[in-house]
């Protein structure tokens, strides 16, 4: 399409699509948008970039801040995650970090040929997913081969068919909890003595009002029906503990470009552990960087551009730049 950004409510499976789903008896879908210059100028970026929403929303809330991107000459893709917006699954049920990475590269192998350059840009639960797609996934060389197919970890998920990961751009990337978003302990006891029975079962309240202090933001998000509104599931809640244990443990097999933007004052996911993440990094290459934004919480890509929001795009951009054409 052209360079004219839609609202994500235009989308809706086509009678053909759902008839072909039955047929084949796969109930279950990932959505995702697509978004790129009718006409490409001398001097664009020959690159895709795959955004990836956070815990509760949808790719549309990504809509606003793409525009930039499809401008510099990306094709932008922006998905919504199995059990979020327009994709099947009960609303943010998750018993797995791991089904969500494989969504990802799913919708990557359905629209990218082999071998084609590719940057991932996730905000928190989404940052988390870009860089456990990177150490699941990793860089693929000429042949198909990847780098560490010679001595690839035992959970590692290869397939020759997917482009070459130029890069990871991690908003306020889920790497540790904050205490204030964490429930006791006693509560999580109890969670996981529940999970193998009611594991869909909300119980923890979360309140959206520690992401963001700006009231507006807040409102439209209440107001947003593809947003989840509900507590945090038991199953889900337990997958994103274990999954924030697993990427640490395997930080220092991350051989991907990597740049973390994190707010000092973000009351969702620590910043710290953005810190502690990057320094136990392999950065022989000098390929890992940390940009930590002052007083700034956990939300910095609403769902309209702001001062912020342009700010981190250009940030990324520009970093981005650094690694286009890099094969």
């Amino acid at each position: 399409m052209g360079e004219a950004l839609g609202r994500s409510h235009e989308i809706a499976l086509t009678q053909g699509e759902l008839d072909e789903a039955r047929l084949s008896h796969q109930d279950s879908w990932v959505t995702f948008q697509t978004f790129e210059k009718a006409r490409r100028a001398p001097g664009d970026v020959d690159a895709d970039l795959l955004l990836v929403h956070g815990y509760g929303d949808y790719g549309g809330k990504w809509v606003a801040n793409a525009a930039e991107f499809v401008r510099r000459g990306y094709r932008v893709v922006a998905l919504d995650l199995p059990g979020h917006g327009r994709s099947s699954g009960l609303h943010v049920f998750v018993p797995s970090c791991n089904i969500l990475t494989r969504a990802l590269a799913s919708v990557v192998e359905d629209i990218y040929p082999p071998n084609k350059q590719l940057f991932l840009m996730g905000h928190s639960l989404g940052g988390f997913l870009a860089i456990n797609y990177a150490l699941q996934y990793p860089p693929a060389q000429k042949g198909g081969k990847s780098e560490s197919d010679s001595h690839s970890h035992s959970h590692s998920l290869l397939t020759p068919q997917r482009p070459h990961l130029a890069g990871v751009y991690a908003l306020s990337p889920m790497l540790g909890i904050s205490p204030e978003t964490r429930p006791p302990w006693v509560v999580e006891t109890v969670a996981r003595m529940l999970a193998s029975l009611i594991g869909h079962v909300p119980l923890i309240r979360s309140d959206g009002s520690l992401k963001t202090e700006d009231a507006r933001v807040i409102a439209e998000t209440l107001s947003d029906i593809r947003v989840y509104q509900g507590a945090l599931r038991i199953g889900t809640g337990l997958a994103l503990l274990s999954g924030v244990e697993s990427i640490n443990r395997d930080v220092s097999k991350l051989n991907t470009p990597l740049r973390i933007c994190h707010g000092d004052a973000d009351r969702v996911t620590l910043c710290d552990a953005s810190r502690q993440f990057v320094a136990r990094a392999d950065n022989t290459r000098g390929d890992k960087s940390l940009r930590i934004m002052h007083d700034v919480n956990h939300v910095m890509l609403a769902d309209r551009p702001t001062p912020l929001s342009r700010e981190v795009v250009n940030d990324a951009i520009a970093w981005m730049d650094q690694y286009c054409g890099r094969v």
